[in-house]
């Protein structure tokens, strides 16, 4: 390895751990933010070593999920390299980068109210279909919205089959999900983040940080599932159907 490639992958990775503390300072202040101007929230909880343990968290968790997410774009083993845009590699990366931020500001939100925001759930997907229809080919647009439909229809139907069980923050979510990840990636996350949310209750109920009864952030548990099919639903899909199908 020469010293012009060295410097070069040096160069990659301080922009990146730049992008990623960029994107953890605006991740922090639209949490801080949006709940105030949606909801009229109070700062939750109003403790200076919660805040600062916060914002230390935050932009080190978008910092290695932007390391991550470049660490598997640069092979080509994404999902988004498999069914989106090889001639545009920037618009890919963007739009993974841009997941990451969105899908941590949902997550550290829902933890911190219970409540998912209808604007920042709304907003992202309109955006999303509408940069994939100009640049994309066809064919995504309509695994977007397929995945879309098939999100809100699966967790819209759990949630009206349990009562109470889910709310419809978490199914406006899965509606979001569907359409970052598309059709038939859908069914990967949405099962992914319910594995992790079960796995999660009973690792809090067996502590006896919750029990039975209490209510749960169920979003972080989404958020994860989407993450991890960005990155390695192509890779699953595969296995899968060579598995079972």
């Amino acid at each position: 390895m020469n010293q012009e490639t060295i410097a070069s992958m040096d160069t990659n990775l301080f922009f990146l751990v730049l992008l990623g503390i960029g994107i953890g300072i605006v991740v922090n202040v639209c949490a801080d933010w949006l709940p105030k101007r949606l909801w009229q929230a109070d700062e939750f909880p109003c403790h200076v070593v919660y805040r600062l343990m916060r914002w230390i968290s935050v932009e080190a968790s978008i910092v290695a999920l932007v390391l991550y997410s470049h660490a598997v774009t640069a092979p080509g083993a994404s999902l988004l390299q498999s069914h989106t845009v090889q001639q545009k590699p920037w618009l890919q990366d963007t739009f993974l980068y841009a997941s990451c931020g969105v899908l941590l500001l949902i997550a550290v939100i829902d933890l911190e109210h219970r409540k998912v925001p209808n604007v920042l759930v709304g907003g992202t997907l309109a955006l999303g279909i509408g940069i994939a229809a100009l640049f994309g080919p066809q064919d995504v647009t309509v695994r977007m919205i397929l995945g879309g439909i098939v999100g809100l229809g699966v967790f819209g139907l759990v949630a009206g089959l349990r009562q109470g069980g889910m709310g419809m923050g978490d199914v406006k979510l899965a509606g979001l999900i569907g359409g970052m990840v598309g059709y038939p990636y859908v069914f990967i996350a949405l099962s992914i983040g319910i594995i992790a949310g079960g796995i999660g209750s009973l690792l809090l109920v067996l502590s006896r940080r919750i029990n039975l009864n209490d209510s749960l952030a169920y979003a972080p548990f989404l958020c994860i599932g989407a993450l991890i099919t960005l990155w390695h639903g192509a890779t699953i899909l595969a296995w899968y159907s060579q598995r079972f199908i």
